[in-house]
């Protein structure tokens, strides 16, 4: 009992304390006990302190809530992102290779007469999933194309060229799990002009 005379003195709210523990870890419980501490401490006429640990908890639980939600979004859109620019190189190297095979056709009224192999030469997964091609296409078959891709690559590539028809491949496993996926072009003039179309893979997204 409280001596005659002499008021109790307050105490701080449990639920307080416990919802600036959840803030980070346990944002939901901490915005739970936080604001029924708050409920509590405002009931309590005085005998209960702890406002500003409630306060604290409810906000830092609130923006944690805040931060899981966009990083569920955010995350997710990133990596989607990040497949699509993937798969957006082997499109975009095979329409520089038929610019660059058309402008042949043009200057030599043929195609040429070669071939080169995958290059690089060694997987890209081999390498962490990127391709060195520093040097790569410094071979006669692809300086005779003028082209070259450049830094590091998600693709090997390819042609096979005779002087009416120009065929080329871009290979690549993306998540380096054994599945890869080839983009092909194939260059041709059934006409006297030069035609390209590339071909999507069928197991492509």
């Amino acid at each position: 009992m409280t001596p005659p005379g002499h008021s109790p003195q307050p105490k701080v709210n449990g639920l307080a304390i416990a919802g600036l523990v959840c803030a980070i870890p346990l944002a939901l419980l901490g915005i739970i006990f936080s604001a029924i501490a708050l409920g509590q401490i405002n009931r309590s006429k005085g005998l209960q302190t702890g406002r500003g640990l409630a306060i604290a908890g409810l906000v830092i639980s609130i923006f944690m809530s805040v931060v899981g939600v966009l990083a569920a979004v955010a995350i997710p859109a990133f990596l989607d992102y990040m497949h699509k620019s993937k798969v957006s190189e082997p499109k975009l190297n095979l329409h520089r290779m038929a610019r660059d095979v058309k402008m042949y056709y043009v200057e030599h009224a043929a195609f040429p007469d070669d071939h080169a192999p995958l290059t690089p030469a060694t997987s890209c997964c081999a390498t962490g999933g990127r391709c060195s091609v520093t040097n790569e296409f410094q071979t006669p078959a692809w300086t005779a194309l003028e082209f070259e891709t450049s830094g590091t690559s998600n693709f090997q590539y390819s042609y096979t060229s005779t002087p009416t028809r120009f065929e080329a491949l871009a290979v690549g496993d993306l998540d380096c799990d054994g599945i890869s996926i080839t983009y092909r072009l194939v260059v041709d003039a059934p006409d006297g002009n030069a035609h390209e179309r590339i071909e999507d893979p069928t197991n492509a997204d």
